[in-house]
């Protein structure tokens, strides 16, 4: 059971990201912090509202702060003011809409009382509607309401350390970026090498996939780079250059870096597609007006990297890829990053120390 000393530390974890939030915002002031501690006569009068006992660890919570309003954005946590009066009764009316709409499916794939009244309300949201309000089962269990996979937390505890692991996520992603996982900074500002970056990539794939792991080629001399461009007849840009001699071609879940055998067939097939079908010669204008050269598969999608400022282009759609706030950067090293984040949250989000990659 978590004791009061537990939450007192994880309140403080909270604190501590709703000032980084803060400070991204330039705010003065992270907000209103929680609520002195409940006394024993208030926890005793919340029961008496809602006829029956509290949890051990909701008790324990609320006797450490006795509710905070904007723990985690817009996410409130309830006090024993709130148990068994208007905002206990908006929480329940809003877990007897969320049920139905559902049609029973929500609680019966978490295995709970599909009686809305069972539960106890524990936070809510003022900015969200239904989305972060939290809720304890009768026996202690916890859960959110969220439409997509939902889970049922063994305690309290539990469920308020996920939602921490959470809102520090989104906390670092507006602080240093989307592509920040692996690396726990700003890479934007402060990139790894593209060759460190390729060998995280190979170790983090050997842990999302073992049967399918990243296999990236072996470096590509300068030399056979040199012949590249002479028979592309444009120069490769600069970080364009480094991914291929750290690894001539590299392929990893849902796209891949073209090798330059593959890069010059690509180019090939651009410069030929069929002039017999109109959308083919769409294409091929389109891909005609923007100097680039083939650079990654993401998808179906043939990624080129402009010669003349080094921005990757969808060049079948015609228009460069999204930038740092999209799906993609819209650089190489950008791209390449953002690989890595996926294949490190597919892998588990391991320490960057535990891969053992030495460079």
């Amino acid at each position: 059971m978590a004791e009061p000393n537990t939450w007192q530390a994880l309140l403080e974890a909270f604190t501590e990201q709703a000032r980084r939030r803060a400070e991204i915002d330039g705010a003065p002031a992270p907000g209103p912090p929680p609520r002195p501690g409940a006394t024993p006569a208030e926890l005793a009068a919340a029961e008496q509202r809602l006829g029956r006992s509290l949890d051990p660890r909701h008790r324990a919570l609320l006797a450490t702060a006795d509710g905070w309003d904007g723990y985690a954005d817009g996410a409130a946590l309830l006090g024993t003011a709130d148990l068994g009066g208007r905002r206990h009764g908006s929480a329940v009316a809003v877990l007897a809409d969320f049920f139905a709409e559902s049609e029973g499916r929500f609680p019966a794939a978490l295995g709970i009382d599909p009686d809305p009244a069972a539960h106890t309300p524990v936070g809510d949201s003022a900015e969200d509607g239904y989305n972060r309000n939290l809720y304890l089962t009768p026996d202690g269990a916890a859960f959110e309401l969220r439409t997509r996979r939902p889970v049922l937390h063994p305690g309290l505890d539990a469920l308020l350390r996920h939602r921490l692991r959470e809102y520090t996520d989104r906390v670092d992603r507006l602080m240093w970026g989307p592509e920040h996982g692996p690396w726990g900074r700003d890479v934007h500002l402060d990139p790894p090498p593209v060759d460190r970056i390729i060998a995280v990539m190979t170790a983090l794939g050997r842990i999302a996939d073992p049967e399918a792991p990243v296999q990236a080629g072996p470096p590509a001399t300068p030399e056979r780079l040199n012949r590249l461009e002479r028979a592309l007849g444009v120069s490769l840009r600069p970080e364009h250059r480094a991914v291929l001699l750290a690894a001539d071609g590299l392929r990893y879940p849902g796209g891949q870096v073209l090798s330059v055998p593959e890069i010059r067939e690509s180019a090939l097939v651009a410069q030929h597609t069929a002039a017999g079908d109109g959308r083919k010669r769409a294409a091929r204008a389109r891909i005609s007006r923007v100097p680039t050269v083939p650079f990654a598969l993401a998808g179906i999608a043939l990624l080129g990297v402009d010669v003349r400022d080094g921005r990757v282009h969808d060049l079948l759609a015609g228009e460069p890829v999204a930038g740092p706030e999209g799906e993609r950067d819209g650089t190489v090293l950008g791209h390449l990053l953002t690989e890595c984040e996926a294949l490190w949250r597919a892998a588990g989000r391991p320490p960057l120390h535990t891969l053992c990659v030495v460079l």
